[in-house]
């Protein structure tokens, strides 16, 4: 506090407004506020750390900026220019509202005094007398903020949008001849950028330097009494000011001292969750502080600032082993000041000491040690239960070996035997078929002479359609299906009883398939064309549900 650059000349509850304009004219300190004009003599007297002010004679309202023009004290005021003079005033005649006022290049004893819309004329006459002689035609804009660089020209800004425009005035002052537009940032010659960055002290707030190192500087709550050495020092600071455990308990690891003396708390790891307390003193009264911080692990990279705050303590919970700076420093207008830090360091927990890390290493070692040896005995046990079921396999797949051998030779012995049953079975078929053909074709040709053409032809049609019958027989049918079930694990049965509406010629189509046969092959064994065989297999794949894409000799393959 002592450091601070900043003296308050009043405060609540005694205040007297926001400031805006100080001006020091013999032995008063004029200050102007949005309650009126007050004055105190210089040097200022402190009474209960405040300074009690007068009220100078001018109406209620903002008084806006104070001006020494020779030895004529002006004040622009919402309600006109006031002539202050021992306290008192006198009303400039012709003036109107005014903001803040620039001499006129060329002319000792007039004025331009910026209105709330446009700019007005002030002149003192031969008798020492200030009148007001009008607003100049042609500027209509908020006159707030003005400049002359030439004789003749009158800038005037808008810093609402960096804009400035510079008017061409005739040479009675009183009529804008021409104006032109520029982008611009209005910056006041009275103030340094150190002030203008204080949060309040706007460029409309006019500061007055009472001495090489000392101003007054208005802002929102009334008037600072600046010490510049102070502030070019840059002697503030911010403080760590302690460092607490928060678990198991609160307790206090680390209490800063006025000595600067700092020493580096080494913290056991179950007091790893910290609260690091800092302050700094404010800057003035009524603006608070914003502090940024940071945690830097040593031998890491550089960790980024935190965002800004006004919290004045930061918590870190279970932090790891390892040493640790920590870091505040505090912001004005977003620019860093002063920055303290600290470091410490947490130890590590007892499992990760050196002693411990050596127990462990013995126990892991005698851990290994036994495994191997228990591994190595369930490796034997292993081995020898693996030896033992594989001679029972090798046992076991002689049996089996023995039994499919068996199985294969009973298998072809019983097919050898039905080939040759089938055999003489077709044989004895055949002849038998024949014989009844031989004796009906003999019968007819004895007839031939005793019966009509037309009753011969009716008799070799029966003879034929014996033939066709005997053919088409379901004995042989029936043997035939029953024959190849043997051989192609009841294939003809499974057919039947999943696909129970296929005919014989079908039923037989499908087994032919399942032997590769090709179609003229099917043909011939069904005494059918090969146009036939297709049209069979068309219907076929209705019958089965084939898609477009499905293959018939592919589904009577992986049939079951």
């Amino acid at each position: 506090m002592l450091a601070n650059p900043f003296t308050s000349l009043y405060r609540i509850p005694r205040s007297y407004g926001m400031g805006y304009t100080a001006l020091l004219d013999d032995d008063k300190l004029y200050l102007g506020t949005n309650q009126g004009l007050f004055y105190a003599p210089y040097p200022v007297v402190y009474h209960d750390r405040q300074t009690i002010l007068l009220g100078a004679d001018v109406p209620m309202g903002t008084a806006w900026y104070l001006y020494k023009h020779h030895d004529d004290l002006l004040l622009m005021h919402d309600q006109g220019v006031f002539l202050i003079k021992g306290g008192g005033n006198q009303f400039v005649p012709g003036s109107t509202d005014a903001w803040s006022c620039i001499p006129v290049v060329g002319h000792p004893d007039m004025l331009f005094a910026g209105a709330y819309a446009g700019v007005q004329l002030l002149q003192k006459g031969a008798d020492g007398q200030w009148r007001g002689l009008g607003r100049i035609e042609g500027i209509t804009e908020p006159g707030r903020f003005l400049r002359q660089t030439k004789a003749g020209e009158l800038m005037v800004y808008d810093t609402r949008r960096d804009s400035v425009h510079t008017y061409k005035l005739d040479a009675t002052l009183r009529r804008v001849v021409s104006v032109t537009a520029a982008h611009e940032v209005y910056v006041p010659t009275d103030k340094t950028g150190r002030e203008l960055a204080l949060p309040g002290f706007g460029p409309a707030r006019q500061t007055y330097a009472l001495n090489d190192y000392q101003k007054v500087i208005p802002y929102e709550d009334g008037f600072m009494l600046v010490d510049m050495k102070k502030m070019d020092n840059e002697t503030r600071s911010v403080m760590i000011e302690a460092i607490y455990a928060t678990e198991p308990t609160d307790s206090l690891l680390y209490l800063a001292n006025f000595s600067g003396t700092k020493f580096k708390p080494v913290i056991s790891y179950k007091y790893n969750s910290l609260r690091v307390e800092y302050k700094a003193a404010p800057l003035y009264p009524g603006r608070n502080i914003s502090y940024q911080y940071r945690l830097q692990p040593t031998a890491k990279n550089e960790v980024a600032w935190s965002e800004p705050t006004a919290s004045e303590f930061r918590s870190f919970s279970n932090l790891h082993e390892g040493t640790y700076t920590f870091e505040v420093r505090t912001l004005l207008a977003g620019k860093p000041q002063s920055t303290d830090s600290i470091t410490f360091r947490i130890l590590p927990p007892w499992y990760r000491t050196w002693p411990a890390l050596l127990v462990f290493i013995c126990l892991g070692a005698l851990a290994a040690w036994l495994l191997v040896r228990f591994e190595n005995r369930r490796f034997a046990r292993k081995n020898a239960a693996a030896l033992a079921e594989k001679n029972e396999e090798v046992s076991q797949m002689k049996v089996e070996i023995d039994k499919l051998e068996k199985d294969k030779m009973e298998l072809d012995l019983r097919h050898k035997s039905q080939e040759i049953a089938n055999l003489m079975l077709n044989v004895s078929r055949k002849n038998e078929i024949l014989t009844e053909i031989k004796t009906d074709v003999m019968r007819v040709a004895n007839r031939m002479t005793l019966d009509t053409p037309t009753q011969n032809k009716r008799n070799l049609v029966l003879i034929s359609n014996k033939i066709d019958l005997n053919m088409e027989g379901d004995d042989v049918l029936q043997r035939f299906e029953e024959e190849f079930d043997l051989v192609n694990n009841n294939f003809m049965q499974k057919l039947r009883e999943q696909h129970p509406d296929l005919n014989n010629n079908e039923r037989l189509t499908c087994a032919y398939l399942k032997m590769g046969l090709s179609s003229k092959e099917i043909a011939s064994l069904l005494n059918i064309s090969v146009r036939g065989v297709e049209s069979v297999r068309f219907r076929l794949r209705k019958k089965l549900g084939l898609e477009a894409g499905d293959g018939l000799t592919d589904y009577i393959n992986n049939f079951q």
